[in-house]
């Protein structure tokens, strides 16, 4: 576990209030810290308290619970007269969140354990909030590198493109100056086969001149 959550599970123990019910269901032990987490009036809790008292007392504080208290109260009185282990949680008008345990004792009674466990859900809910910002973050670069790749194989592409333009280009040049290369040839080649022509007549005329 965390350091974190190491540290507010610690702080739980040391918070734990514990009261202690007899067959009856009377209050005949408590610690202090179970009265610092209820703040309970001076003088409220005393041996001999019916735990239906203290019951109310704790659902007044809880603006869900005021418009049928009796019929909660009685609820609560029922799993303690059945002897059932219960395990629920709690948040206080002031702010505090306590987690209730209820343990039954053999021959009758119950032992409830009260642990104030604010810090570790605050503990909890910031490491939930890290995580969801680390995955935030993390989803984030993903997308931005996602498009990066993106951005990287559209300008290979287009280069390639550009390449594949500038080799079609230079052989359409070598194949335009082919042509004219030819078109230019060909004139003076025939210019040539005119020349030759002319010199030969010359040639042939000579001799024929000469036996006139």
């Amino acid at each position: 576990s965390t350091p974190l959550y190491s540290s507010a599970a610690s702080d739980v123990y040391k918070r734990q209030g514990i009261s202690v019910i007899d067959g009856n269901l009377n209050l005949v032990a408590w610690n202090k810290q179970y009265l610092d987490i209820f703040n309970y009036p001076p003088g409220f809790i005393y041996i001999g308290c019916h735990v239906s008292n203290v019951i109310r007392f704790n659902l007044s504080n809880q603006k869900r619970y005021i418009h049928d208290i009796d019929a909660q109260v009685q609820k609560r009185l029922q799993f303690i007269r059945a002897g059932s282990k219960h395990k629920s949680e709690r948040k206080l008008s002031n702010g505090k969140i306590i987690n209730i345990e209820g343990n039954p004792i053999p021959g009758g009674g119950f032992v409830m354990i009260f642990s104030d466990i604010t810090e570790y859900r605050r503990a909890e809910k910031y490491l939930k909030e890290e995580n969801t910002d680390l995955e935030s973050r993390v989803l984030s670069r993903t997308k931005e590198l996602e498009q990066a790749n993106l951005e990287l194989e559209k300008a290979n592409q287009d280069l390639a493109n550009a390449q594949l333009k500038a080799e079609q280009a230079h052989l359409k040049k070598s194949q335009y100056l082919r042509a004219c290369s030819h078109d230019l040839l060909q004139p003076i080649n025939a210019a040539r086969l005119f020349t030759a022509s002319i010199l030969s007549l010359i040639h042939i005329s000579e001799p024929t001149r000469r036996y006139a």
